[in-house]
């Protein structure tokens, strides 16, 4: 099963429309920014900043606080495991007895099995 594209999109331009894409991974932080006129009328700014160096900048969102919690939750969001819990300690139970059939080859307690034996 493949996963949704998790992502950040930021479009803009009328005669060529520009796309910047952000995988959700690659954010570090993001920072929200208002003036004075900003805080008055509920709008503001939010940086995006980036592993590599760049960010995309969201200018005039309204309500930015709001905006800034959702893309954070989404960041915080850990996807769960693929799986049930059974298949997961059937896993760790059959790692025990591979782990306990290495130990004791180490030890020196297995011998070697000749072809035709």
């Amino acid at each position: 099963m493949r996963r949704p594209d998790r992502a950040c999109y930021r479009k803009s331009g009328v005669p060529s429309l520009r796309v910047q894409r952000v995988a959700l991974r690659r954010i570090q932080d993001t920072s929200l920014r208002r003036g004075v006129t900003g805080s008055l009328f509920g709008y503001g700014t939010i940086r995006i900043n980036v592993a590599g160096g760049w960010g995309i900048g969201f200018t005039s969102i309204d309500a930015p606080k709001a905006v800034q919690s959702l893309l954070r939750a989404r960041l915080d969001d850990t996807a769960p495991l693929p799986g049930t819990l059974d298949q997961w300690v059937a896993i760790r139970d059959e790692l025990r007895r591979l782990r306990t059939v290495v130990e004791r080859h180490e030890g020196g307690v297995f011998e070697r099995q000749r072809p035709g034996d």
